[in-house]
């Protein structure tokens, strides 16, 4: 028997070595260009590198969880991490602590979290499909095209991290029917997902709940109460982020997520007539991107359906994973409008098109049964058009993964193209803590229910309105600030930083009201005299009630750790003693 146990583990030990090599090539050669020749400068780029400097800093300096951004908006600051979830930038942080530089830490993030998306769709196959079939749907899935869109057209780190945690909900939801253990896996990974990015949990949320209600049909109301309550217990955990970005978004413009350069919800939706009037080619972008995945998923469960069609498991699989995909590419199209439209919440996640991380793996899923049939089967034609079929989706995800990024300049390889727009990186990347930086509009604090002015760049971080006296800048952090004010007259000092309410202020260690500006700066009164004035940026009450219900759901956690931890101990040394 110990040899048995240990040839097992041997045996895992050399499948983890040559999937994790695997996966890896795979993805070094998604990401290739941002590893060689630096970062691009294409939309949310900007933002993520400049959000990732100041979170740092305000690590740095004592913040357990930085939430304003002090050098943002030109020095006015910003309460982005209020709304904006940090998972992602408390792991970048730990790689600059390591001694990485800005840009390196960017690329290991993207790298990353390429590499983390592979490895989960890789166990979550390989749970039901073998080696061979998981590690090929895993490589469909990290190498889709919008995964490369992401990551060099989007710029989205936070979009690729959900990639990750995508694949291991439904995993544990598939495994939570039959073992109650992995419901706890449910709950982490909506955390986790929580934490990562918020329009991935809202639509996470709305494609997952008619998925599980499917595939629980069968198991009866007590098992789908279960998981839904493991959902909650997840969600619960992450409320120290969720609770502030909903009670507090009333402070902020963030009905400006509505629309994006422009573009409505609406006019990012998939129109079909884009099949016969848009060429498919790399300029439609998205489209292209959309109408890839959905004809290479649909090629995949035809070719299974009918190769396979006396194979039972196939075919049911092949069925449930066309259908999840071909419904959520119905549900990007326009012809879903008076749905989406029914949900405000919803349609602030800019476009329906994020669905197509959710459909990228629906269709690196399809992929798994078909190889696995075609691996059992005995007649080589039916084979070998298989791994024919499979191989020419894999090449064409990497080939298009080579090809898209090499049309955009970069930091390192700009060639004759244009590169003023990388500017903006420059910035963010080699002068962030200069209050040189502006930061996106939902974010910006409301003055009289209207959005704060645009800041200009360059005014001091403090100067007097009216009066006479001088001003002394003993500290001046991302939530912390000490002035020393010796005023010869009655004095008003304005302070080059947004109101928002969460900013507390005494003089003199005695609480002090500040007065809001027309541009949305705090304005302190003093009289004459020596003074100390403090600005600190205080927990909010939707802060202290979110993290109080973490701690709750934590407590729910770990009795559910307790309780089927055991249980998956008492199930697993039963397994063991019955190997021969």
């Amino acid at each position: 028997m110990a040899e048995t146990r240990a040839h097992g583990r041997q045996s895992w030990f050399f499948e983890l070595i040559w999937v994790g090599v695997a996966l890896l090539i795979a993805t070094l050669l998604v990401n290739s260009r941002m590893i060689r020749d630096g970062l691009n400068g294409i939309a949310d780029l900007q933002w993520h590198i400049a959000w990732l400097q100041y979170f740092f800093k305000g690590l740095t300096e004592g913040d357990v969880y930085p939430r304003w951004l002090g050098g943002t908006n030109y020095g006015y600051g910003s309460p982005t991490f209020v709304f904006y979830p940090p998972l992602v930038y408390y792991l970048g942080s730990a790689l600059k602590g390591l001694g990485l530089d800005t840009e390196r830490t960017i690329t290991l993030l993207f790298s990353l979290g390429i590499l983390g998306a592979g490895g989960m769709m890789y166990g979550y196959q390989r749970s039901r499909w073998g080696a061979g079939a998981a590690l090929v749907s895993a490589v469909a899935y990290l190498s889709a095209p919008y995964v490369v869109y992401v990551v060099y057209s989007f710029g989205s780190l936070s979009t690729v991290f959900a990639m990750v945690w995508i694949p291991w909900i439904w995993w544990a939801t598939d495994q939570s029917r039959n073992s109650p253990h992995w419901r706890l896996g449910v709950s982490l990974g909506w955390m986790l997902l929580s934490l990562t990015h918020l329009p991935s949990l809202l639509l996470g949320l709305v494609v997952w709940l008619p998925y599980t209600l499917v595939s629980y049909r069968k198991a009866g109301w007590q098992a789908i109460a279960a998981i839904g309550f493991a959902t909650l217990v997840g969600l619960g955990l992450a409320s120290v982020f969720l609770l502030p970005a909903t009670l507090e978004k009333g402070w902020v413009n963030i009905d400006a997520m509505a629309t994006v350069g422009g573009a409505t919800f609406y006019d990012r939706m998939i129109r079909l007539h884009h099949l016969v009037t848009t060429r498919l080619n790399f300029d439609s972008h998205l489209t292209w991107a959309y109408f890839y995945q959905v004809l290479s998923s649909s090629a995949i469960a035809v070719f299974a359906l009918v190769a396979y069609r006396r194979q039972r498991l196939v075919q049911t699989e092949t069925l449930k994973w066309l259908g999840f995909t071909l419904i959520l590419a119905l549900s990007m199209t326009s012809l879903t409008w008076s749905l989406w439209r029914l949900s405000p919440t919803l349609v602030r996640v800019q476009s329906p098109t994020r669905l197509l991380s959710f459909l990228s793996m629906g269709g690196a899923a399809l992929i798994s049964p078909a190889m696995m049939a075609g691996n059992q089967s005995r007649h080589w034609g039916i084979r070998l058009s298989g791994w024919l079929l499979i191989t020419v989706l894999i090449v064409g995800n990497l080939a298009y993964a080579y090809q898209w990024p090499r049309r955009f300049p970069t930091l390192h390889n700009s060639g004759r193209a244009d590169t003023a727009y990388l500017d903006g990186i420059r910035e963010a990347l080699w002068y962030p803590y200069q209050d040189n930086l502006p930061d996106v509009p939902e974010y910006q604090p409301l003055i009289d229910h209207q959005p704060a002015p645009q800041p200009q760049p360059g005014e001091p971080p403090v100067s007097v309105l009216t009066g006479d006296a001088t001003v002394n800048l003993q500290t001046w952090q991302n939530q912390y600030r000490v002035l020393g004010v010796r005023a010869a007259t009655a004095t008003t000092l304005k302070v080059r930083t947004f109101y928002y309410p969460a900013w507390q202020i005494t003089v003199d260690d005695l609480p002090k009201s500040g007065v809001v500006l027309s541009d949305g700066a705090i304005a302190v009164e003093l009289p004459p005299g020596a003074h100390t004035v403090v600005l600190r940026y205080q927990p909010t009450r939707a802060l202290i009630w979110g993290a109080g219900l973490s701690l709750v759901s934590l407590g729910i956690g770990l009795g559910m750790l307790k309780r089927w931890g055991l249980l998956w101990y008492g199930e697993a040394r039963d397994a063991r003693r019955t190997i021969p």
